[in-house]
C-alpha cells in the first residue's frame, strides 16, 4: 500500500471510491486527486491514472485485453516521444482509430488513456443497447400471440436490464458533465 501511495500520491482512504458495492454500482467516477492522479471507475475499469501510469484494480479479462491492445501502444508512443522529442516541440497526438485518420488533437498520456477508456465504455454501452431491440420485438410478438404470461415475465427481466443500462449511461454522462463544468477539475486532469 505504501508503494502505491508513493507511486500515485493517492491516500489509501481515497481508493475506497473505486469500490462498487451497494447503491453506487452504477456510478461512474472521474475524480482528480490534486495534481498527482485521477481515480477512474467506469464500466469494467477501476484504475488510478497518473502522468506516467495506468494502474488497474480488479481487472477483468476484457480490461486486460484493452490494456494490451490500447494502453500499451499509448505508453510506447509516449516513451518514444520522450526519448526522441519531435522537431518543433510538438506534443503527442490523440488518434481515434474509429474516426477519420486525419483528425488528431494534442494530448498528454493521461488524456489519451482517458479518451481510450471513454471510447471503449461508449462502444460497450452502445453494443449492449443494440442487443435489446430484437429481444423486445420477439417478446412483444409473443405477448400479442400465443404465450402472453411467459412473455410478460421475460419482459420484466428485460425492463430491469434496460433500467440498469440506462443508469449506467446516465452515470457516465453525469460524471463527464460534472468534470467538464468544473474549471478546477478540468485543470486538475492535466497531470503533466
Amino acid at each position: 500500500m505504501h508503494e502505491l501511495q508513493t507511486l500515485t500520491g493517492v491516500h489509501s482512504r481515497d481508493l475506497r471510491a473505486l469500490n462498487t458495492r451497494g447503491g453506487e454500482a452504477f456510478r461512474a467516477l472521474i475524480q482528480p486527486r490534486g495534481h498527482h492522479a485521477i481515480l477512474l471507475r467506469m464500466g469494467m475499469f477501476r484504475a488510478v491514472l497518473t502522468a506516467e501510469r495506468f494502474l488497474m484494480f480488479k481487472a477483468t479479462q476484457a480490461a486486460k485485453l484493452f490494456a494490451r491492445l490500447r494502453l500499451l501502444p499509448i505508453a510506447q508512443q509516449t516513451l518514444m516521444q520522450q526519448q526522441n522529442p519531435p522537431v518543433g516541440g510538438e506534443p503527442l497526438s490523440l488518434h481515434d482509430t474509429d474516426d477519420s485518420p486525419g483528425s488528431c488533437v494534442s494530448a498528454t498520456f493521461e488524456m489519451r488513456c482517458l479518451a481510450a477508456v471513454l471510447g471503449v465504455t461508449q462502444r460497450r454501452l452502445n453494443r449492449r443497447a443494440q442487443c435489446f431491440g430484437p429481444v423486445v420485438e420477439r417478446l412483444l410478438q409473443q405477448v400479442t400471440s400465443e404465450e402472453p404470461e411467459e412473455a410478460l415475465s421475460e419482459l420484466v427481466s428485460v425492463q430491469r436490464a434496460l433500467t440498469e443500462l440506462e443508469r449506467g449511461c446516465e452515470s457516465v454522462v453525469q460524471c463527464l458533465n460534472e468534470v467538464l463544468h468544473s474549471d478546477e477539475e478540468m485543470l486538475s486532469l492535466l497531470l503533466t
